[in-house]
């Protein structure tokens, strides 16, 4: 295995790396062996030999990477996982264990871990992983839609692990050069999995930027797979769909393989692989998806209608349109647009949402129309609540007058928008 990874720059503060086992042999053989690397590669290396140990020290001190043994005295390394999960440590995890079982490797995807080693342990497989997480860059993403943010990453063309947090589930995507490249989630690998995990609402996001990935034979574009979970949902919603029965197959994603992937194609696995059961079928994940307490019954959107509006909206500012985005305020995902911006949508739904409820609390009168922000550069954003959709408008305004903006071209989009919802 290449464990020739170049070195981060030495500008930077030294990283930590956190090594827990019981074996205090191997404990003090290998942190030694890891701390002289770790004198020509700027990281430092701490060692407990139990989980309890383990704990004082991440709250002492900041870790970058935790490398662990599952099987210890006390508090066992799945404990410890968990623990660090619910102290919400945003640490990545490599965890050794001498039992590879499928059970136990279930286990640890569970808890959001991914790389994980047989025992014994060859040191420079240990280094490997240690070395690709403290090169990774890591960003934490709340209150976005994962969709907005998987067709930002595909146009971008951004090559990294996307791990997806929710209350019920964690799991990752794997992308790399605007495609999807593996995904799983509990028992689903590939493409499943990724649809399962872009049915999960407004997760938290982690993206870690990799340089190299684990190499799979799975390969389709991204944007593909957002945009035909997002119309299956879309459709699901429109025809109010009820739960489907057990070996359902109305609805079949047309991206689906024939057939399990390969057991290599998604999961960073050193070691015996899990075995695999048959998928499910995809559209049963998002037609069973729970619905929360209280929700409103949606109204079907006429995407048609939606991209008309945006059409005419073109004409009304000709050059002067910079962007639009038409989008439903439940997922904050974008149903028709120009230039779309998936993040400024996911962004200005939520400024919306803080902006309606700063208003009530304080007494004054809820958004009507439209409201607008004026921006440096000659630039000005628009955002227009409409019930259950929203939309957002970027305009230069070197390229149109305010007057035509208010007079006529915001008239005639809001007439198409109130037309959009059914």
């Amino acid at each position: 295995m290449n464990t020739n990874l170049s070195a981060p720059p030495s500008s930077e503060a030294p990283r930590r790396v956190l090594v827990v086992d019981d074996e205090a042999l191997f404990l003090r053989s290998f942190v030694e062996r890891l701390a002289d690397v770790g004198a020509h590669e700027r990281f430092v290396v701490r060692a407990a030999s139990n989980g309890y140990d383990a704990l004082a020290i991440l709250d002492a001190e900041p870790v970058d990477v935790l490398v662990t043994d599952l099987k210890m005295p006390g508090m066992d390394g799945f404990q410890l996982i968990a623990e660090v999960l619910n102290r919400k440590l945003r640490v990545p995890v490599i965890a050794l264990t001498a039992s590879p079982s499928g059970e136990s490797l279930r286990a640890l995807t569970r808890l959001g871990v991914f790389s994980f080693l047989p025992k014994p342990v060859e040191f420079a497989d240990v280094l490997q992983l240690v070395r690709e997480e403290l090169a990774a860059r890591s960003a934490h993403i709340d209150g976005i839609n994962l969709a907005a943010f998987l067709q930002l990453l595909a146009m971008e063309r951004t090559r990294g692990i996307v791990t997806v947090r929710t209350d019920e589930v964690i799991g990752r995507i794997l992308v790399s050069d605007g495609n999807l490249i593996g995904a799983e989630v509990g028992d689903m690998q590939g493409i499943p999995a990724a649809f399962a995990l872009l049915a999960a609402g407004l997760p938290t996001i982690e993206l870690r930027e990799h340089a190299s990935l684990p190499p799979t034979s799975l390969c389709h574009p991204l944007m593909e797979i957002v945009l035909e979970a997002v119309r299956k949902q879309d459709e699901l919603r429109r025809t109010k769909a009820p739960p489907a029965m057990a070996g359902s197959d109305d609805l079949v994603f047309d991206l689906l393989p024939s057939g399990p992937p390969p057991p290599s194609a998604n999961m960073l696995v050193v070691g015996p692989m899990p075995r695999q059961t048959p998928l499910p079928d995809v559209t049963e994940i998002l037609q069973a998806e729970p619905v929360p307490a209280g929700k409103i019954e949606e109204k079907s959107m006429n995407i048609d209608k939606a991209n008309l509006a945006v059409e005419k909206l073109q004409e009304s500012l000709g050059a002067g349109l910079m962007a639009v985005d038409i989008w439903v305020v439940q997922d904050g995902m974008s149903i028709a647009g120009h230039n779309s911006q998936p993040v400024a949508t996911a962004l200005f739904n939520r400024m919306t949402n803080m902006l309606n409820d700063t208003l009530s609390e304080s007494g004054f009168p809820s958004l009507a129309k439209y409201y607008l922000l004026d921006l440096d550069t000659d630039k000005l954003v628009i955002v227009l609540p409409c019930g259950e959709i929203r939309a957002g408008i970027l305009v230069d305004k070197k390229k149109v007058q305010l007057g035509i903006i208010i007079s006529v071209a915001l008239p005639k989009f809001l007439t198409g928008l109130e037309a959009i919802v059914a």
